[in-house]
């Protein structure tokens, strides 16, 4: 049986009791995504796994009266992973003494019924408690070499056995930094649960921003708030849009988007208003379009403060391409709408809905080789890369290129100037531009400050732009710490 199959038979068995809102299977499939790049990411070395220590449920959903398939656990290969697992019960349920005695015997009953493998003859609640419109609880499955985690939910304030024969998730990798997501809603009486539960080891705290703005120097500035000193933390929402930050022992030990942003699923037709076309440079709306939907996700995802109207610069052929290559387009986002800050950046190239979001170079190898089922899947998926930038004047960007199942960044640079520059010139290098649009070649990254300056036909400068670049993955210039070492 396919995956798809899986989670459609899944799907059609519980709809008499829970269904995930509003599209069910999207959501499972946009999960999957998430999950899948996970597990498979964590084989890698070192680098490896810069954006995957976040474990988002849901790979596989179990329900009540129903067996899953036995799983083995992913190896326990980080010092954080077992400090996480031998934590104690976290979550307000968890001081409870009863309520925490009656939920971990039911668990433990439960094993095989959950997919644990005989092998993983140990058991740990690590979360129970509240979260908005019902309770939750997070177990690990575990031996000393392998773990597992599962999760069952109920709504409302379930007594321990209701929650105990709840459905959930199981079969998911482990990892230091733990995050379940859920948007589910019950056919009976019409309630909802929309949550993200984030875990780490006792002891770290986990801060959280949505306030990222762009610098007028082009860098990122943004504020935190603590939101979790013991290692949990509990939001009202099952996308948050903001960053979170995880320091355990005085480190920062991760620091990125929630739910990560290296694959954006295909949503509703995007409502972008004519305001943000308008002044457009090429003719493709479409592509403009989904550029600007995109700007809007990535920001939001990133945790950036919201406001300002995004801007489509340009859509047509990057030039030089193959005449057999999608259009493109850059759209750009003043948040404050003056002009005093700089500007956040994104190209994305494809009509797909689906889009696959670069931010590093194919010299950092994020992930060990793909089932070429992976690859096939996302044959046809749009690309995306993000930037920042001193002003809308002047922007580059990374052309990003297909790699496997995912998009890295090559050594192009999408320069877009104003329409009457006719060359753009960064160090000893000098590019023609057509309408004020050509692409740079420098290889990523670039570490040491290149300026780029933009001059019309009489040589007078109309534009000037710097660009440096982290080594580690970005998402608008700001580096996604994984340091769970």
């Amino acid at each position: 049986m396919t995956m798809e199959q899986e989670f459609r038979a899944a799907l059609a068995r519980s709809a008499s009791a829970v269904l995930p809102a509003p599209d069910p299977l999207d959501r499972l499939h946009t999960r999957y995504r998430r999950e899948r790049l996970r597990r498979l990411t964590v084989v890698g070395a070192g680098l490896a796994a810069v954006v995957v220590l976040i474990v988002v449920a849901v790979p596989f959903h179990w329900y009540p009266g129903r067996g899953a398939m036995p799983a083995e656990g992913n190896a326990i290969d980080s010092k954080w992973t077992r400090r996480l697992i031998e934590s104690p019960p976290r979550g307000n349920l968890a001081q409870d003494s009863a309520y925490l005695a009656a939920v971990t015997r039911g668990f433990d009953e439960q094993r095989a019924m959950r997919g644990a493998d005989s092998r993983l003859d140990r058991m740990r609640i690590l979360f129970v408690g509240d979260v908005p419109g019902g309770r939750l609880v997070v177990a690990a499955f575990y031996n000393d070499d392998e773990a597992m985690l599962v999760y069952g939910r109920s709504f409302g304030s379930s007594p321990p056995g209701e929650l105990v024969r709840s459905g959930g998730g199981v079969g998911m990798s482990i990892h230091p930094l733990v995050v379940i997501s859920d948007n589910v809603s019950s056919t009976r009486d019409g309630s909802s649960m929309r949550y993200t539960v984030g875990i780490a080891p006792v002891g770290c705290s986990i801060l959280v921003s949505a306030s990222g703005a762009v610098a007028p120097g082009g860098g990122m500035v943004r504020s935190w708030e603590l939101a979790g000193v013991d290692g949990v933390v509990v939001r009202e929402s099952p996308d948050p849009e903001e960053r979170w930050r995880v320091t355990c022992d005085d480190t920062v030990r991760y620091e990125g988007p929630v739910l990560g942003i290296r694959e954006l699923g295909a949503q509703p037709l995007p409502s972008v208003h004519e305001s943000s076309l308008r002044g457009m440079r090429g003719d493709d709306v479409t592509t403009a379009t989904n550029t600007v939907e995109a700007l809007n996700r990535l920001v939001a995802s990133n945790g950036m403060a919201p406001g300002g109207t995004p801007k489509a610069l340009w859509s047509g052929r990057v030039p030089g391409s193959a005449a057999s290559d999608a259009n493109a387009a850059v759209a750009v986002l003043d948040a404050d709408g003056d002009g005093a800050n700089g500007v956040s950046v994104v190209f994305t190239q494809g009509t797909n809905a689906d889009v696959l979001v670069a931010g590093a170079g194919r010299r950092l190898r994020l992930l060990p080789a793909e089932d070429p089922t992976m690859e096939e899947s996302r044959r046809d998926w749009s690309l995306a890369s993000t930037a920042v930038a001193a002003n809308a004047d002047l922007v580059a960007v990374r052309l990003p290129e297909r790699l496997g199942s995912r998009a890295v960044w090559s050594d192009r640079l999408l320069v877009v100037a104003p329409a009457d520059a006719v060359r753009v010139r960064a160090g000893g290098t000098t590019v023609a531009l057509v309408n004020g649009v050509g692409v740079l070649t420098l290889p990523w990254p670039v570490r040491a400050p290149v300026r780029l300056v933009a001059v019309d036909r009489s040589g007078a400068e109309v534009a000037t732009a710097r660009i440096v670049e982290s080594s580690g993955w970005t998402v608008f210039g700001e580096p996604v710490i994984e340091n769970w070492s």
